[in-house]
Protein backbone atom coordinates (compact mmCIF):
# COMPACT_ATOMS: atom_id res chain seq x y z
CA UNK A 1 0.00 0.00 0.00
CA UNK A 2 1.32 3.44 -0.91
CA UNK A 3 1.34 6.43 1.45
CA UNK A 4 -0.15 9.73 0.48
CA UNK A 5 2.78 12.18 0.12
CA UNK A 6 0.55 15.15 0.76
CA UNK A 7 -0.51 13.75 4.15
CA UNK A 8 3.01 12.92 5.28
CA UNK A 9 4.37 16.48 5.06
CA UNK A 10 1.94 18.11 7.47
CA UNK A 11 2.45 15.40 10.07
CA UNK A 12 6.22 15.72 9.90
CA UNK A 13 6.02 19.49 10.26
CA UNK A 14 3.80 19.24 13.29
CA UNK A 15 6.17 16.75 14.91
CA UNK A 16 9.14 18.99 14.37
CA UNK A 17 7.28 21.96 15.94
CA UNK A 18 6.33 19.91 18.98
CA UNK A 19 9.91 18.75 19.46
CA UNK A 20 11.16 22.34 19.20
CA UNK A 21 8.63 23.55 21.78
CA UNK A 22 9.67 20.79 24.14
CA UNK A 23 13.33 21.79 23.81
CA UNK A 24 12.48 25.46 24.51
CA UNK A 25 10.41 24.60 27.58
CA UNK A 26 13.04 22.27 29.03
CA UNK A 27 15.84 24.71 28.27
CA UNK A 28 13.94 27.61 29.83
CA UNK A 29 13.33 25.59 32.96
CA UNK A 30 17.00 24.73 33.24
CA UNK A 31 18.01 28.35 32.67
CA UNK A 32 15.47 29.52 35.24
CA UNK A 33 16.79 26.98 37.74
CA UNK A 34 20.38 28.08 37.33
CA UNK A 35 19.95 31.80 36.85
CA UNK A 36 16.82 32.95 38.76
CA UNK A 37 16.56 30.68 41.79
CA UNK A 38 18.22 32.28 44.89
CA UNK A 39 21.32 30.43 46.03
CA UNK A 40 22.14 29.66 49.66
CA UNK A 41 24.03 32.97 49.80
CA UNK A 42 21.07 35.04 48.56
CA UNK A 43 18.90 36.95 50.99
CA UNK A 44 15.61 35.19 51.67
CA UNK A 45 12.16 36.65 52.14
CA UNK A 46 12.75 39.62 49.87
CA UNK A 47 9.81 41.99 49.74
CA UNK A 48 7.88 43.25 46.71
CA UNK A 49 9.62 45.80 44.46
CA UNK A 50 8.24 49.27 43.86
CA UNK A 51 10.56 50.05 40.87
CA UNK A 52 11.17 53.69 41.83
CA UNK A 53 14.80 53.67 40.64
CA UNK A 54 16.91 55.91 38.52
CA UNK A 55 18.67 54.30 35.56
CA UNK A 56 22.27 53.82 36.80
CA UNK A 57 23.67 50.38 37.69
CA UNK A 58 22.96 50.92 41.37
CA UNK A 59 19.28 51.62 40.95
CA UNK A 60 17.83 49.83 37.94
CA UNK A 61 16.31 46.38 37.84
CA UNK A 62 18.38 43.88 35.85
CA UNK A 63 16.63 41.55 33.46
CA UNK A 64 17.80 38.05 32.89
CA UNK A 65 21.11 36.67 34.00
CA UNK A 66 23.58 39.46 34.96
CA UNK A 67 26.32 39.47 32.36
CA UNK A 68 29.97 39.66 33.25
CA UNK A 69 29.92 43.30 32.19
CA UNK A 70 27.02 44.04 34.55
CA UNK A 71 28.77 42.18 37.34
CA UNK A 72 31.95 44.21 36.76
CA UNK A 73 29.98 47.50 36.76
CA UNK A 74 28.29 46.57 40.05
CA UNK A 75 31.58 45.54 41.63
CA UNK A 76 33.15 48.84 40.53
CA UNK A 77 30.45 50.64 42.58
CA UNK A 78 31.23 48.37 45.56
CA UNK A 79 27.78 46.86 45.11
CA UNK A 80 26.42 43.35 45.60
CA UNK A 81 24.07 41.59 43.14
CA UNK A 82 20.93 40.11 44.71
CA UNK A 83 18.43 38.00 42.79
CA UNK A 84 14.85 37.17 43.59
CA UNK A 85 11.75 35.75 41.94
CA UNK A 86 12.35 36.82 38.34
CA UNK A 87 14.63 39.76 39.03
CA UNK A 88 18.16 40.82 40.03
CA UNK A 89 19.53 44.08 41.32
CA UNK A 90 22.93 45.68 42.10
CA UNK A 91 22.70 47.06 45.63
CA UNK A 92 25.31 49.79 46.20
CA UNK A 93 26.29 51.52 49.46
CA UNK A 94 24.18 54.65 50.00
CA UNK A 95 22.03 54.05 46.88
CA UNK A 96 18.33 54.87 46.74
CA UNK A 97 17.49 51.44 45.35
CA UNK A 98 14.11 50.33 46.54
CA UNK A 99 13.93 47.17 44.46
CA UNK A 100 15.58 45.05 47.15
CA UNK A 101 14.23 45.13 50.69
CA UNK A 102 15.90 42.93 53.27
CA UNK A 103 13.09 42.50 55.79
CA UNK A 104 14.50 45.08 58.18
CA UNK A 105 11.97 45.46 60.99
CA UNK A 106 11.62 49.16 61.66
CA UNK A 107 9.39 48.71 64.71
CA UNK A 108 11.09 49.81 67.94
CA UNK A 109 8.78 47.64 70.07
CA UNK A 110 9.66 49.34 73.37
CA UNK A 111 8.19 47.32 76.20
CA UNK A 112 6.88 49.68 78.84
CA UNK A 113 5.58 46.90 81.03
CA UNK A 114 8.57 46.62 83.40
CA UNK A 115 8.32 43.83 85.94
CA UNK A 116 9.21 45.59 89.19
CA UNK A 117 9.40 42.27 91.03
CA UNK A 118 11.86 40.58 88.65
CA UNK A 119 14.95 39.28 90.48
CA UNK A 120 17.16 37.78 87.76
CA UNK A 121 19.94 36.46 90.02
CA UNK A 122 17.57 35.62 92.93
CA UNK A 123 19.71 37.45 95.50
CA UNK A 124 16.84 39.22 97.25
CA UNK A 125 17.18 42.49 95.33
CA UNK A 126 14.92 43.16 92.37
CA UNK A 127 16.55 44.21 89.12
CA UNK A 128 15.28 47.75 89.75
CA UNK A 129 16.92 47.78 93.20
CA UNK A 130 20.14 46.39 91.68
CA UNK A 131 20.23 49.44 89.40
CA UNK A 132 19.72 51.76 92.39
CA UNK A 133 22.52 50.19 94.46
CA UNK A 134 24.83 49.73 91.46
CA UNK A 135 25.07 45.95 91.87
CA UNK A 136 25.12 43.30 89.13
CA UNK A 137 21.64 41.93 88.43
CA UNK A 138 23.21 38.76 87.02
CA UNK A 139 25.51 38.12 90.02
CA UNK A 140 23.94 37.37 93.41
CA UNK A 141 27.18 38.38 95.22
CA UNK A 142 28.59 41.40 93.39
CA UNK A 143 31.59 41.91 95.72
CA UNK A 144 32.26 38.16 96.19
CA UNK A 145 32.38 38.37 99.97
CA UNK A 146 30.20 35.31 100.60
CA UNK A 147 26.99 37.24 101.28
CA UNK A 148 24.31 37.88 98.69
CA UNK A 149 23.59 41.47 97.70
CA UNK A 150 20.16 41.23 99.31
CA UNK A 151 21.58 39.96 102.61
CA UNK A 152 24.07 42.84 102.77
CA UNK A 153 21.48 45.52 102.00
CA UNK A 154 19.05 44.05 104.55
CA UNK A 155 21.83 44.09 107.14
CA UNK A 156 22.83 47.66 106.33
CA UNK A 157 26.12 46.69 104.68
CA UNK A 158 27.66 47.84 101.41
CA UNK A 159 26.97 45.26 98.66
CA UNK A 160 29.80 46.70 96.54
CA UNK A 161 32.63 46.34 99.09
CA UNK A 162 33.58 46.80 102.71
CA UNK A 163 31.79 48.90 105.27
CA UNK A 164 28.27 49.94 106.07
CA UNK A 165 25.77 50.86 103.41
CA UNK A 166 25.55 54.67 103.19
CA UNK A 167 22.02 56.03 103.15
CA UNK A 168 21.13 59.68 102.89
CA UNK A 169 18.96 62.20 104.67
CA UNK A 170 17.46 65.19 102.87
CA UNK A 171 17.90 68.78 104.05
CA UNK A 172 15.12 70.92 102.61
CA UNK A 173 15.50 74.69 102.77
CA UNK A 174 11.90 75.91 102.65
CA UNK A 175 12.71 79.65 102.75
CA UNK A 176 14.81 79.48 99.59
CA UNK A 177 13.28 76.34 97.99
CA UNK A 178 16.19 73.98 97.49
CA UNK A 179 17.39 70.69 98.97
CA UNK A 180 20.56 68.63 99.36
CA UNK A 181 21.23 65.09 100.55
CA UNK A 182 23.84 64.11 103.14
CA UNK A 183 24.91 60.78 104.76
CA UNK A 184 22.64 59.73 107.62
CA UNK A 185 25.73 59.34 109.83
CA UNK A 186 26.29 63.11 109.66
CA UNK A 187 24.67 65.67 111.95
CA UNK A 188 22.65 68.66 110.72
CA UNK A 189 23.03 71.84 112.78
CA UNK A 190 20.83 74.84 112.00
CA UNK A 191 22.74 78.13 112.08
CA UNK A 192 20.40 80.84 110.71
CA UNK A 193 22.90 83.70 110.97
CA UNK A 194 22.33 86.88 108.94
CA UNK A 195 25.06 89.45 108.37
CA UNK A 196 27.46 91.02 105.85
CA UNK A 197 25.29 90.04 102.89
CA UNK A 198 25.35 86.38 103.94
CA UNK A 199 22.56 84.22 105.34
CA UNK A 200 24.27 81.20 106.89
CA UNK A 201 21.69 78.39 106.96
CA UNK A 202 23.08 75.08 108.16
CA UNK A 203 26.20 73.07 109.03
CA UNK A 204 26.54 69.41 108.03
CA UNK A 205 28.98 67.75 110.45
CA UNK A 206 30.77 64.44 109.92
CA UNK A 207 30.50 61.82 112.73
CA UNK A 208 33.64 62.97 114.56
CA UNK A 209 32.05 66.41 114.99
CA UNK A 210 28.64 65.23 116.20
CA UNK A 211 27.53 67.18 119.25
CA UNK A 212 30.00 70.02 118.68
CA UNK A 213 28.73 73.55 118.12
CA UNK A 214 30.00 74.86 114.81
CA UNK A 215 29.71 78.64 114.75
CA UNK A 216 30.19 79.48 111.08
CA UNK A 217 30.15 83.25 110.80
CA UNK A 218 33.61 83.30 109.27
CA UNK A 219 36.16 80.94 107.83
CA UNK A 220 38.43 81.09 110.87
CA UNK A 221 35.93 79.40 113.17
CA UNK A 222 34.72 76.72 110.78
CA UNK A 223 35.41 73.22 112.20
CA UNK A 224 37.23 70.60 110.21
CA UNK A 225 35.26 67.91 108.39
CA UNK A 226 32.12 69.94 107.87
CA UNK A 227 30.09 71.69 105.21
CA UNK A 228 28.44 75.06 105.69
CA UNK A 229 25.61 76.07 103.35
CA UNK A 230 24.76 79.77 102.99
CA UNK A 231 22.94 82.20 100.74
CA UNK A 232 25.16 85.09 99.61
CA UNK A 233 24.45 88.27 97.65
CA UNK A 234 27.62 88.25 95.52
CA UNK A 235 31.01 86.58 95.10
CA UNK A 236 33.86 88.69 96.37
CA UNK A 237 36.77 89.36 94.04
CA UNK A 238 39.76 87.02 94.09
CA UNK A 239 42.64 87.97 96.37
CA UNK A 240 45.76 86.37 97.76
CA UNK A 241 43.70 83.81 99.73
CA UNK A 242 42.31 82.25 96.53
CA UNK A 243 44.59 79.41 95.49
CA UNK A 244 42.64 78.24 92.44
CA UNK A 245 39.33 78.82 90.68
CA UNK A 246 37.48 76.80 88.05
CA UNK A 247 34.07 76.43 86.44
CA UNK A 248 32.22 73.20 87.28
CA UNK A 249 28.72 71.84 86.74
CA UNK A 250 26.51 71.12 89.75
CA UNK A 251 23.49 69.05 88.78
CA UNK A 252 23.41 70.76 85.38
CA UNK A 253 24.08 74.28 86.75
CA UNK A 254 27.32 76.04 85.73
CA UNK A 255 29.01 77.05 88.99
CA UNK A 256 32.30 78.43 90.33
CA UNK A 257 34.54 76.38 92.63
CA UNK A 258 37.52 77.82 94.47
CA UNK A 259 40.22 76.56 96.78
CA UNK A 260 40.82 79.29 99.30
CA UNK A 261 41.55 80.15 102.90
CA UNK A 262 44.17 81.65 105.15
CA UNK A 263 45.78 79.40 107.73
CA UNK A 264 43.31 76.65 106.80
CA UNK A 265 42.21 75.65 103.34
CA UNK A 266 38.65 75.38 102.12
CA UNK A 267 36.84 74.40 98.99
CA UNK A 268 34.08 76.91 98.23
CA UNK A 269 31.46 76.29 95.56
CA UNK A 270 29.12 79.07 94.40
CA UNK A 271 25.93 77.81 92.71
CA UNK A 272 23.86 80.53 90.96
CA UNK A 273 20.42 80.75 92.53
CA UNK A 274 18.18 83.45 91.07
CA UNK A 275 19.92 86.76 91.76
CA UNK A 276 21.97 85.23 94.59
CA UNK A 277 24.25 82.24 95.14
CA UNK A 278 24.12 79.13 97.29
CA UNK A 279 27.57 78.84 98.85
CA UNK A 280 28.95 75.44 99.90
CA UNK A 281 31.95 75.95 102.21
CA UNK A 282 33.85 72.73 102.87
CA UNK A 283 36.98 71.84 104.80
CA UNK A 284 39.26 69.96 102.41
CA UNK A 285 40.69 67.79 105.20
CA UNK A 286 37.65 65.53 104.80
CA UNK A 287 36.90 62.98 102.06
CA UNK A 288 36.16 64.93 98.88
CA UNK A 289 34.05 62.10 97.44
CA UNK A 290 31.33 62.59 100.05
CA UNK A 291 31.39 66.35 99.54
CA UNK A 292 30.97 65.85 95.80
CA UNK A 293 27.90 63.66 96.45
CA UNK A 294 26.35 66.30 98.72
CA UNK A 295 27.11 69.01 96.17
CA UNK A 296 25.74 67.05 93.19
CA UNK A 297 22.50 66.34 95.10
CA UNK A 298 21.65 70.08 95.10
CA UNK A 299 18.15 70.44 93.69
CA UNK A 300 15.97 73.49 93.23
CA UNK A 301 12.41 72.92 94.43
CA UNK A 302 9.79 74.11 92.01
CA UNK A 303 7.19 76.28 93.68
CA UNK A 304 3.96 74.41 93.01
CA UNK A 305 1.68 76.77 94.95
CA UNK A 306 -1.40 77.62 92.94
CA UNK A 307 -3.88 80.39 93.51
CA UNK A 308 -7.38 78.96 93.50
CA UNK A 309 -8.99 82.41 93.94
CA UNK A 310 -11.82 80.98 96.00
CA UNK A 311 -13.70 84.02 97.30
CA UNK A 312 -15.77 83.08 100.34
CA UNK A 313 -16.55 86.71 101.30
CA UNK A 314 -16.25 85.90 104.99
CA UNK A 315 -14.45 89.23 105.70
CA UNK A 316 -12.54 87.88 108.68
CA UNK A 317 -10.03 90.77 108.43
CA UNK A 318 -7.08 88.49 109.16
CA UNK A 319 -3.89 90.40 109.93
CA UNK A 320 -0.77 89.25 108.10
CA UNK A 321 2.31 89.36 110.33
CA UNK A 322 5.00 91.28 108.46
CA UNK A 323 7.65 89.93 110.87
CA UNK A 324 6.90 86.22 111.33
CA UNK A 325 8.89 84.60 114.10
CA UNK A 326 10.02 87.92 115.61
CA UNK A 327 9.53 88.94 119.23
CA UNK A 328 7.45 91.95 120.26
CA UNK A 329 8.21 94.67 122.80
CA UNK A 330 5.11 96.57 123.93
CA UNK A 331 5.29 99.89 125.79
CA UNK A 332 1.92 100.17 127.51
CA UNK A 333 2.79 103.54 129.05
CA UNK A 334 3.39 105.35 125.77
CA UNK A 335 1.42 103.00 123.55
CA UNK A 336 3.76 101.62 120.91
CA UNK A 337 5.28 98.30 119.88
CA UNK A 338 8.67 97.36 118.46
CA UNK A 339 9.50 94.05 116.79
CA UNK A 340 12.89 92.32 116.92
CA UNK A 341 14.39 89.12 115.44
CA UNK A 342 14.34 86.21 117.85
CA UNK A 343 16.65 83.63 116.28
CA UNK A 344 19.68 81.82 117.65
CA UNK A 345 22.62 84.07 116.82
CA UNK A 346 20.95 87.45 117.30
CA UNK A 347 21.34 88.87 120.83
CA UNK A 348 18.67 91.40 121.80
CA UNK A 349 18.95 93.54 124.94
CA UNK A 350 16.05 95.83 125.88
CA UNK A 351 16.40 98.25 128.79
CA UNK A 352 13.32 100.12 129.99
CA UNK A 353 14.56 101.58 133.29
CA UNK A 354 16.51 104.83 133.64
CA UNK A 355 17.37 107.33 136.33
CA UNK A 356 15.61 110.69 136.56
CA UNK A 357 18.45 113.19 136.38
CA UNK A 358 16.55 115.64 138.57
CA UNK A 359 15.26 113.45 141.40
CA UNK A 360 17.67 110.50 141.14
CA UNK A 361 14.72 108.12 141.13
CA UNK A 362 14.29 105.23 138.73
CA UNK A 363 11.68 105.75 136.02
CA UNK A 364 10.13 103.16 133.69
CA UNK A 365 9.40 103.32 129.95
CA UNK A 366 10.64 106.92 129.57
CA UNK A 367 13.81 105.80 127.78
CA UNK A 368 13.82 102.43 126.06
CA UNK A 369 17.14 101.12 124.71
CA UNK A 370 17.51 98.16 122.35
CA UNK A 371 20.84 96.65 121.27
CA UNK A 372 21.32 93.81 118.82
CA UNK A 373 24.35 91.77 117.89
CA UNK A 374 25.87 88.32 117.93
CA UNK A 375 28.83 86.34 119.22
CA UNK A 376 29.15 88.70 122.17
CA UNK A 377 29.45 91.79 119.99
CA UNK A 378 27.04 94.73 119.89
CA UNK A 379 26.31 95.87 116.34
CA UNK A 380 23.62 98.53 116.45
CA UNK A 381 21.24 100.25 118.87
CA UNK A 382 17.91 102.08 119.01
CA UNK A 383 16.85 104.47 121.81
CA UNK A 384 13.28 105.73 122.07
CA UNK A 385 12.69 108.74 124.31
CA UNK A 386 9.08 109.46 125.37
CA UNK A 387 7.32 112.73 124.44
CA UNK A 388 7.38 114.01 128.03
CA UNK A 389 11.18 113.60 128.06
CA UNK A 390 11.61 116.03 125.19
CA UNK A 391 14.92 117.83 125.57
CA UNK A 392 15.97 115.12 128.05
CA UNK A 393 14.05 116.88 130.84
CA UNK A 394 13.79 113.66 132.86
CA UNK A 395 16.70 111.47 131.79
CA UNK A 396 19.40 111.45 129.14
CA UNK A 397 18.28 109.11 126.36
CA UNK A 398 20.83 109.31 123.60
CA UNK A 399 24.30 110.33 122.58
CA UNK A 400 25.52 113.71 123.79
CA UNK A 401 28.81 114.22 121.89
CA UNK A 402 31.60 112.97 119.61
CA UNK A 403 35.33 112.60 120.12
CA UNK A 404 36.51 112.76 116.51
CA UNK A 405 35.73 114.55 113.27
CA UNK A 406 32.15 114.14 112.06
CA UNK A 407 30.26 114.49 108.78
CA UNK A 408 26.59 115.43 108.66
CA UNK A 409 24.40 112.67 107.16
CA UNK A 410 20.70 112.08 106.43
CA UNK A 411 18.56 109.12 105.33
CA UNK A 412 14.88 108.36 104.83
CA UNK A 413 13.05 106.01 107.21
CA UNK A 414 9.41 104.86 107.08
CA UNK A 415 7.67 104.29 110.42
CA UNK A 416 4.04 103.33 110.82
CA UNK A 417 3.26 104.37 107.23
CA UNK A 418 4.98 107.79 107.42
CA UNK A 419 8.37 108.62 105.90
CA UNK A 420 10.75 110.67 108.05
CA UNK A 421 14.17 112.17 107.37
CA UNK A 422 16.65 111.07 110.00
CA UNK A 423 19.62 113.39 110.51
CA UNK A 424 22.90 112.76 112.30
CA UNK A 425 26.66 112.47 112.17
CA UNK A 426 29.19 109.96 110.90
CA UNK A 427 32.24 109.95 113.18
CA UNK A 428 35.62 109.06 111.66
CA UNK A 429 38.68 108.68 113.88
CA UNK A 430 42.09 106.96 113.52
CA UNK A 431 40.82 103.40 113.12
CA UNK A 432 38.36 101.07 111.39
CA UNK A 433 36.51 99.64 114.41
CA UNK A 434 33.30 101.30 115.57
CA UNK A 435 35.01 102.97 118.48
CA UNK A 436 36.52 105.31 115.86
CA UNK A 437 34.23 104.98 112.88
CA UNK A 438 30.48 104.98 113.63
CA UNK A 439 27.26 106.87 113.01
CA UNK A 440 24.33 108.26 115.00
CA UNK A 441 21.00 109.40 113.47
CA UNK A 442 17.92 110.97 115.08
CA UNK A 443 14.31 111.53 114.02
CA UNK A 444 11.27 113.00 115.77
CA UNK A 445 7.69 111.80 115.50
CA UNK A 446 4.74 114.18 115.46
CA UNK A 447 4.15 113.72 119.22
CA UNK A 448 7.81 114.64 120.01
CA UNK A 449 8.87 111.03 120.51
CA UNK A 450 12.62 111.02 119.82
CA UNK A 451 14.19 107.98 118.17
CA UNK A 452 17.97 107.63 117.91
CA UNK A 453 19.79 104.77 116.20
CA UNK A 454 23.23 103.84 114.88
CA UNK A 455 26.39 101.82 115.50
CA UNK A 456 27.46 100.84 119.02
CA UNK A 457 31.05 102.11 119.58
CA UNK A 458 33.39 99.22 120.36
CA UNK A 459 36.98 98.01 120.14
CA UNK A 460 36.31 94.84 118.11
CA UNK A 461 33.51 95.28 115.59
CA UNK A 462 34.62 96.74 112.26
CA UNK A 463 32.70 99.58 110.61
CA UNK A 464 32.19 97.43 107.51
CA UNK A 465 30.67 94.65 109.64
CA UNK A 466 28.19 97.11 111.10
CA UNK A 467 27.19 98.30 107.62
CA UNK A 468 26.81 94.68 106.46
CA UNK A 469 24.24 94.04 109.19
CA UNK A 470 22.59 97.47 109.22
CA UNK A 471 19.57 96.12 107.35
CA UNK A 472 18.56 94.31 110.55
CA UNK A 473 18.76 97.59 112.45
CA UNK A 474 16.50 99.32 109.91
CA UNK A 475 14.01 96.45 109.93
CA UNK A 476 13.72 96.71 113.71
CA UNK A 477 13.38 100.49 113.51
CA UNK A 478 10.71 100.41 110.80
CA UNK A 479 8.65 97.86 112.78
CA UNK A 480 7.73 100.69 115.23
CA UNK A 481 3.97 101.01 115.43
CA UNK A 482 1.68 103.18 117.57
CA UNK A 483 -1.18 101.32 119.35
Amino acid sequence: MRLNQKGLAPIAIIGIILIALAVVIVGGGVAYYYWYQPSSNDVADINTNNNTNSEDICSRQLSGSPSQTVQDECEAELGIIYCGDGWCVCNCPGSNNTNMNQNTNANSNVNTNIDLTLDTDEDGLTDVEEAIYGTDKNNPDTDYDGYTDGEEVDGGYNPLGEGKLITYETYTESEYDFSVKYPDTWTKEDVDYLGNGTHSLVNLLTPELAGMHANVNGYSEMPESSINISIIEEIYEQDETVYSSETITVNGIESIQRSEGGMSSYTVTYVPFGEKYVRFLWDVSDDSAEFDKVLESFTEIENTNTNTNTNTNTNTNAVVDAYPGWGTYTNDTYNYTLRYPDHVLTDITITTSSINSGTGEEVEDVCVSLKYGGEGLDYGYIQISSPDNYGFTQTICGRTGFGYQTTHITEGVTLDGTTYTAEGEEEQGPGTVTNYHNETLVLYLADNTRIEYGAVPGEVLAWDSYLGAKDILLQILESYQAI
